[in-house]
């Protein structure tokens, strides 16, 4: 029996619909492993797509979304910031903006990111007859290790629109801590998420919800236009539009 050992990256908990998990395959297999429901990992030659999941309702009507660091170092604050400089230099119409506690701003933030200090151990086992519905992938019998350094929960209004966000990011896994760069690809994929999106079906983008050394650490072309997409009635539209949910899916990168 192998072992693979992995890192579920995030959960993104959305009442009443899926679940997506990512993971990070850090041992050398050539398994494949994915846990989403709702896309396999598909290789170069096929089309590439990216799931759509809701979008922002009113909140949005100013296009700007304000988030709040709570806790973390100096260095794991920098690197969420940076993850936001990223998102913000890539975006037009939707701009992220930290909720300032000095100017007696007492509303609150639309997305909050917290740490934890140490991710969550998932262990279980896989074997090769695997369910397909399960979103299980393995070949050959595994021993699977995880961990849970990231989990995003999306609160949704009356209206089935995003309301609050909240980011849970753990600066360590496995007794090893992670790196700067490591927490800011993290706080990126988590903050995708925040704005709607959904997972890619292939590994070389940032919403993959496999990370491999193949997955680029930049915000793509395709994951920009998925948020566009996703808030659509905001920014590619009036001010003065109703918001609608996302008009597709998913979206082909």
């Amino acid at each position: 029996m192998g072992i693979l050992l992995t890192i579920i990256l995030n959960v993104l908990v959305l009442p009443s619909l899926p679940i997506f998990l990512q993971q990070i395959a850090l041992a050398s297999s050539s398994s494949t492993v994915s846990l989403s429901p709702s896309l396999l990992l598909h290789s170069t030659k096929q089309q590439h797509f990216i799931d759509l999941c809701c979008a922002w309702g009113d909140k949005l009507a100013t296009g700007i979304l304000k988030y709040e660091i709570v806790g973390g170092n100096s260095a794991a604050r920098q690197a969420i910031n940076q993850a936001i400089g990223e998102w913000n230099s890539k975006i037009n119409g939707i701009k992220l903006v930290e909720r300032s506690v000095h100017n007696n701003d007492i509303t609150p933030a639309d997305i909050e990111i917290n740490f934890n200090s140490d991710a969550q151990n998932v262990i279980g086992n896989i074997g090769h007859s695997s369910s397909k519905s399960s979103g299980h992938m393995i070949a050959g019998d595994k021993t699977i290790r995880m961990v849970r350094p990231g989990e995003s929960t999306i609160n949704f209004d009356n209206q089935g629109f995003i309301d609050q966000v909240s980011i849970t990011i753990s600066t360590s896994a496995l007794g090893s801590s992670f790196n700067t760069g490591k927490l800011e690809q993290i706080a990126k994929h988590e903050i995708g998420h925040a704005f709607g999106i959904g997972h890619t079906n292939f590994v070389s983008d940032l919403m993959s919800p496999i990370l491999t050394t193949k997955t680029k650490t930049s915000i793509s072309a395709c994951d920009v236009n998925a948020i566009l997409e996703a808030n659509q009635w905001k920014v590619a539209r009036s001010s003065n539009d109703t918001p609608f949910p996302p008009p597709v899916s998913s979206l082909r990168c």
